[in-house]
């Protein structure tokens, strides 16, 4: 709870603190406790007087600030009204009307609660702060001292971190003021026999003085009650909320041994999957774990005398004698591991002092604990999905299968909820990955290893707990990590429209109204024979997307080829670049081929074919409305527009077009008109916009070709005219608008 400590307006603090820890009790779920004692019974004021009268934080005690030890309640008085938990309810043990449950938990145990397990006080004037934490918390302490007097004293104490003004702290202990603790403490000698215990006085704080012969002591401090707070009038208090805060100042008597201070540095642990050195109270399995130390303080080349031993203690009693190594320039070291293992799981708190051949016993070191636990987790593993989230080639990856993801996401299920301290690792055979994410209330686990090298990785899962213990592995799950591409080159080599009138290889970038045309290409470069190997693919891709697998044809005497036909139409009016590659098993791609494009546009019917006589000497412009509307007809039977009286002064124009153009020449004679026949004279370099003029075997005239805005001839977009018995030369230009 909250209290004031006493000082300036004590009566105020202690009224201020109350109230707030009053509210806080609410805040919590807790109601006010009354009772038919006293002058107010709905808050009880408290009753007795003097260091033991005492009040419920529920209540009243606030009230003339008179009650000098307040507590939380469960009704432990004369004529109280409320036996509700106060404890249980804060803690969530418990629920009432208000609250079901509050979450929040003791305060983790200070100090060991039992002789073998405490806590050693060293030097000659120690100090110690504690806290006792609940009712059934019992903190034990080790000392030794010389032959002489012994001083002790255990007071109610608040500790205080008070600003320096330049950003640093200062720890002050001040007097309790409404404290909450009544202290009880015994003194036994190293066999565990009472010397002496604090009387049951009207005070809360405890002091020994003592005369006492050398050797090793043990102090233990709880919270108690006092009076009888039942009886009629009451006095006292219950041990139930006799909790709090504590401060142990003491004086002892130097021992006669010569050995220098020793310290026990490390504990390590040098066994199973969690090694290394194991923190103070920390936990471990190993069952002989290898305690070091230092020795002499920080006197360089510190040595035992003659007859000395650095002994090592386990839990108050003697475990065996350690190695010390001097260090001339330097301070000296020790070691101690354990010569018999240590067989039941539990506290070991370890302490060493310097021993003289005549017994006497020189400062014992600070104590240092570990927690011995050989039992294993019994949660079960299950590793259930293996993912690949990178590359061509992703999600799930079967088992055993191939992955180029160097850092795949593994998932899984557990049997039951992670312990405190419990972990879920991943391992590749016995060498540890990762640790994974585990969700403890949907019982499912996720992790994502780094994996550095290609090969078989062969995966586990297992709880392992703070110690080092191993549950039961998963079942194996196997992978095998590729991240070397392929080699094998490959070609598109052509496009192939298969319908309509206009049908045959479609030149790259040309139009087609194919919707699924087929691509054709090799494969494996030069070398006969090339084939796939198993798990691999050959890959198209549509505009960077993936379109589909081809079917390979291995070629043993020659170059292998494949061929692939969209399973799914085209759509019309659009631009389509399709590339390939080689594509493996686990997702890795060769080399990407050389883009091959199309236009996919709708069919265009071929007009009527005309025939034009335009008027002497009058220079006519003969008007295209566009270049579709002079096509040349099928290939089979080739048909086209004939101008028959073109003069030197006469034009042609297409409509939205501009060519700006006078043939003087002809650019050679082709055989025929089928398009196939006219890619010499019309090649695939022939300019984009540009027009041209050209012969025909067995023709009187010249024919002229107007392109679009495609580069070479295609004979579904371009314009053929026929000038019939017309011949240009640098007097008989062929004007183009």
């Amino acid at each position: 709870m909250f209290n004031g400590y006493n000082g300036t307006n004590a009566g105020s603090i202690y009224a201020a603190a109350e109230t707030v820890s009053h509210e806080v009790g609410h805040t919590l779920g807790l109601r006010h406790d009354g009772g038919s004692y006293g002058s107010n019974s709905s808050y009880y004021e408290g009753h007795g007087s003097g260091n033991t009268s005492w009040g419920t934080i529920m209540g009243a005690p606030f009230i003339n600030a008179d009650e000098n030890v307040t507590t939380w309640s469960k009704g432990e008085y004369i004529g109280a009204d409320n036996q509700e938990d106060d404890l249980g309810i804060i803690t969530g043990s418990v629920s009432n009307a208000y609250v079901s449950g509050n979450g929040f938990t003791y305060r983790v145990d200070d100090y060991g609660n039992s002789f073998n397990t405490a806590y050693t006080l060293s030097g000659v004037a120690p100090s110690c702060f504690g806290i006792i934490e609940r009712n059934t918390d019992v903190d034990w302490f080790r000392f030794s001292t010389g032959t002489g007097s012994v001083s002790l004293s255990i007071r109610n104490a608040c500790r205080v971190f008070s600003a320096n003004g330049d950003g640093t702290f200062s720890t002050q202990y001040l007097d309790g003021l409404g404290p909450n603790l009544y202290i009880s403490a015994q003194l036994f000698d190293a066999n565990g026999l009472l010397i002496a215990t604090s009387p049951r006085l009207d005070r809360l704080d405890v002091s020994f003085n003592l005369s006492l012969t050398a050797g090793d002591y043990y102090l233990s401090v709880e919270g108690v009650g006092f009076g009888t707070p039942l009886a009629n009038p009451p006095s006292g208090f219950s041990d139930y909320g006799s909790l709090g805060q504590y401060l142990i100042t003491s004086t002892f008597t130097t021992g006669v041994a010569s050995g220098s201070p020793v310290v026990i540095t490390a504990i390590t642990d040098n066994v199973g999957t969690i090694q290394g050195s194991v923190a103070d109270g920390a936990r471990t399995n190993d069952t002989t774990p290898t305690l070091t130390g230092t020795f002499g303080g920080a006197t360089a080349g510190a040595a035992l005398a003659t007859g000395e031993t650095l002994r090592i203690y386990r839990n108050g009693a003697v475990a065996g004698n350690a190695t010390v190594t001097v260090v001339a320039a330097g301070q000296s070291t020790w070691s101690y591991t354990p010569a018999t293992p240590l067989t039941s799981n539990g506290i070991y708190a370890f302490t060493a002092q310097v021993i003289d051949g005549a017994g006497n016993k020189g400062p014992l070191s600070p104590s240092r604990s570990i927690v011995l636990d050989t039992t294993a987790p019994t949660q079960t593993v299950s590793i259930t999905s293996v993912s690949d989230n990178t590359g061509p080639v992703q999600g799930v990856v079967a088992a055993g299968g191939r992955t180029n993801d160097t850092s795949p996401t593994l998932s899984g299920a557990l049997s039951a909820p992670l312990g405190q301290g419990d972990s879920l690792k991943l391992y590749n055979g016995t060498t540890l990955l990762l640790d994974a994410v585990v969700d403890n209330t949907a019982l499912t686990w996720s992790a994502t290893p780094s994996l550095s090298t290609d090969g078989t990785y062969t995966i586990t899962a297992r709880v392992v707990d703070a110690a080092g213990n191993q549950g039961p592995a998963s079942a194996s799950r196997s992978l095998i990590l590729d991240t070397t591409a392929p080699t094998q080159a490959v070609a598109i080599n052509n496009i192939t429209d298969n319908v309509g009138t206009i049908q045959g290889s479609v030149a790259n970038g040309a139009s087609t109204n194919d919707t699924t045309p087929t691509l054709t290409g090799t494969f494996g470069g030069a070398t006969a024979g090339a084939a796939l190997a198993t798990g691999e693919i050959l890959r198209i891709y549509r505009n960077g997307a993936v379109a589909g697998n081809a079917t390979v044809t291995v070629v043993a005497t020659g170059q292998s080829t494949w061929t692939y036909t969209p399973a799914t139409p085209l759509t019309i009016n659009g631009s389509y670049s399709f590339t390939a590659q080689v594509i493996d098993g686990a997702g890795n791609g060769g080399p990407l081929s050389l883009s091959r494009s199309i236009v996919l546009r709708a069919p265009i019917s071929t007009p009527a074919q005309d025939t034009l006589t335009g008027i002497a000497a009058s220079s006519d412009i003969y008007l295209l409305p566009q270049l579709s509307s002079s096509l040349l007809g099928p290939a089979a039977a080739p048909t086209y527009d004939t101008i028959t009286s073109f003069e030197a002064s006469d034009k042609l124009q297409v409509s939205g077009l501009t060519y700006n153009a006078k043939l003087t020449t002809s650019s050679g004679t082709a055989a025929g008109l089928d398009p196939s026949q006219l890619t010499a004279i019309l090649p695939a370099t022939w300019a984009a916009n540009s027009a041209r003029a050209f012969k025909v075997s067995g023709f009187n005239g010249t024919f002229v070709a107007l392109n679009n805005n495609l580069a070479g001839f295609q004979s579904d977009q371009d314009a053929i005219l026929f000038l019939n018995a017309y011949n240009p030369s640098s007097t008989n230009p062929i004007g183009i608008l």
